[in-house]
C-alpha cells in the first residue's frame, strides 16, 4: 500500500510455524503485529522486529483490538493435540477462534485472511497415490484434532459465503529448527538412546517450515478466494523418514515397523486406559487410530497457482536435529 508497509496480523506467532511466517514477512517489508497469549514466552519472536499485542483467538475483545488498522490476517493460532481430554480445547480455538477471528477481520474490512488448516483436514491416502484438494475426507472420527481442523475450514467456507476474501493453506507434517512436537523428539530419541527407531506402516508428507511460511505468503498473494491449497515437499513412508531422521543424527540404527496385530491391541488397551489416566502421544487413542495411513500429498495445484516450488526436507531435518541437540532440556 501507498505510503506506509502494509500491516499484517499473525495470530500464533509465538508457534513453530507463525513465528517463521513473522520471520518472512519482516523481511519482505510487511508491518507485523503478532498475537501472543498470556503466559506464551515469545522466545520465538526474540529480535524480531514486531509489534506484539496480547491476545487470544477466544477473546473476541482482544481479537478486535488487534485487528485496529490491520490490512491482512495470517490465522495460524490452533491447538494441535492427539489427547482426548484436550478435545474442549481444540474446539474452542480450532473452530470457535476461527468463526470469532474471520468474523471479526469481516467487521475490521481486512483487504484477505489466510487461514492455516492442515493437511488432515484434506484427508490419507486409500490406495498409496498422493491426493489432493479435491479427495473425499475420510478421517471423521479419528480424533478431535482431525474433527476440529474440518470444522474450521467449514467456518471458513461460511464467511467466504458471507463476503469475506479468505484462502486455505493445508501444512504437510513440518520440520525445522524450533520444532516441540512430542513425536519427533520421542523418534530422536530413540535412535541415540537405543540405536533403533520403531514406526507404524503407513507414511507422511514432510515439509520444511521455510517452505510453509513462503507457501503463506503466496497464498495471500496469488491464492483465489475460498480455495485450499495443500503445502507439502516429500511422500514417505515412516520407515524412510525414521531412515533419513538416522542419517541426520549420523547414528546407524535399526527401523523396524509396529505390527498391525500390535497396533489393534493397543488401541483397545489406550481407549480403555486414556479417559481414566490420559495418554501421550504416540500412545492416545487418536495417534493409534490414524496408524498406518498414507498421508501423501500431491502439491500440483499450489505449485501451478501460487508458484509454490518446495525443496527437499533433508535440510529442514538436519536442522531440527541441531536445534534439538543444542537444547539443553531435551538432552536431559
Amino acid at each position: 500500500m501507498a505510503g506506509r508497509a502494509e500491516r499484517a496480523l499473525v495470530t500464533g506467532a509465538t508457534g513453530f510455524v507463525g513465528a517463521e511466517l513473522s520471520r518472512l514477512l519482516v523481511a519482505r517489508g510487511f508491518s507485523v503485529r503478532a498475537l501472543c497469549r498470556a503466559g506464551t514466552p515469545p522466545t520465538r519472536l526474540e529480535g524480531l522486529d514486531v509489534e506484539r499485542v496480547p491476545g487470544d483467538v477466544t477473546d473476541r475483545a482482544s481479537i478486535e483490538a488487534a485487528l485496529r488498522g490491520v490490512d491482512v490476517v495470517f490465522h495460524v493460532a490452533g491447538v494441535v493435540s492427539y489427547r482426548t481430554r484436550d478435545a474442549a480445547r481444540m474446539h474452542a480455538v480450532n473452530v470457535v477462534g476461527t468463526r470469532d477471528v474471520l468474523a471479526a477481520a469481516h467487521a475490521a474490512g481486512v483487504r484477505r485472511v489466510v487461514h492455516t488448516s492442515s493437511v488432515v483436514a484434506v484427508g490419507s491416502s486409500a490406495d498409496g497415490a498422493p491426493i489432493d484438494e479435491t479427495a473425499p475426507w475420510n478421517l471423521g472420527g479419528i480424533g478431535a484434532y482431525f474433527d476440529t481442523k474440518r470444522a474450521g475450514e467449514t467456518e471458513v467456507a461460511a464467511a467466504v459465503a458471507r463476503g469475506l476474501d479468505v484462502v486455505i493453506v493445508n501444512p504437510a507434517a513440518v520440520l525445522g529448527e524450533g520444532d516441540a512436537r512430542g513425536n519427533l523428539h520421542q523418534l530422536v530419541r530413540m535412535v541415540l538412546r537405543h540405536g533403533r527407531a520403531v514406526v507404524p506402516a503407513g507414511g507422511v508428507n514432510a515439509v520444511d517450515n521455510q517452505d510453509i511460511a513462503l507457501g503463506h505468503l503466496l497464498a495471500l498473494e496469488r491464492g483465489r478466494r475460498g480455495e485450499r491449497y495443500v503445502l507439502g515437499s516429500e511422500n514417505l513412508t515412516f520407515v524412510a523418514f525414521a531412515t533419513r531422521l538416522a542419517a541426520a543424527l549420523r547414528k546407524p540404527a535399526r527401523v523396524l515397523r509396529l505390527h498391525p496385530a500390535l497396533i489393534a491391541l493397543l488401541r483397545g488397551v489406550a481407549g480403555v486406559l486414556d479417559p481414566l489416566f490420559g495418554m501421550k502421544p504416540p500412545l492416545t487413542p487418536a495417534t493409534l487410530r490414524s496408524m498406518g495411513r498414507r498421508f501423501w500429498f500431491s502439491c500440483a495445484k499450489a505449485e501451478r497457482e501460487l508458484g509454490y516450488a518446495p525443496r527437499p526436507v533433508d535440510d529442514a531435518m538436519q536442522r531440527a536435529v541441531a536445534a534439538m541437540l543444542a537444547d539443553k532440556e531435551f538432552r536431559s
